[in-house]
């Protein structure tokens, strides 16, 4: 069932609840003032609206950009390959956004933020995962880009220092900017993601 549609830079793009095995209720206003009070957070209004109307799920396309600035390309570069394809390329398949108190851990928007905060970004909140495993992030910092939407590999991260952040890619100045920057993209990305997978990179 398609909840949303809204019109992207490449056309329609479709927001897909969650449903089958995977489905999951509404959260109401309270039960998502907590979640904002437990992380000691106030999320963008569009985002608020996101998680109340649909509760995570899929879009169609799921292709997007992002773009890391060069200091954080000199952090990655000290662990990660030069020619490792988080740096080399700035496209990547979207999975899905995560839903508020889902019962499998994998889909459970809390359960993110448990990675979230282990790799030292307490200034941030999960809110979906790429095709890869690697995490898609509102960046809530005070300064002028408080709200965007970030993109964080922890691909390879366990070689960073105990006191350091991983560093975050640019993708969009907002949710709302976010959701209608999706594109089609070649499926032999999905292809390579997998290949990331099943080596057990991540």
């Amino acid at each position: 069932m398609v909840i949303k549609v809204v019109e992207g830079a490449s056309g329609p793009i479709e927001f897909r609840p969650f449903d089958g095995e995977s489905a999951v209720e509404l959260p109401s206003e309270e039960a998502l003032a907590a979640f904002e009070q437990e992380l000691g957070v106030s999320l963008p209004e569009a985002y608020r609206q996101f998680l109340l109307r649909m509760n995570g799920g899929k879009v169609s396309p799921r292709g997007f950009r992002y773009e890391y600035s060069p200091e954080a390309r000199v952090i990655l570069e000290r662990f990660l390959d030069p020619n490792d394809e988080i740096l080399s390329e700035n496209e990547t398949l979207f999975r899905y956004f995560l839903a508020l108190g889902h019962t499998k851990q994998a889909l459970d928007l809390k359960a993110l933020q448990v990675k979230v905060r282990r790799w030292g970004r307490e200034d941030t909140v999960g809110i979906g995962q790429t095709i890869s495993g690697d995490i898609i992030v509102l960046d809530l910092q005070p300064g002028p880009e408080h709200g965007s939407v970030k993109y964080m590999t922890i691909h390879g991260v366990g070689a960073m220092e105990d006191d350091e952040s991983v560093p975050l890619a640019f993708v969009a100045a907002d949710f709302d900017s976010f959701c209608r920057s999706f594109f089609d993209y070649d499926e032999e990305i999905d292809r390579r993601a997998a290949a990331v997978i099943q080596g057990g990179k991540h």
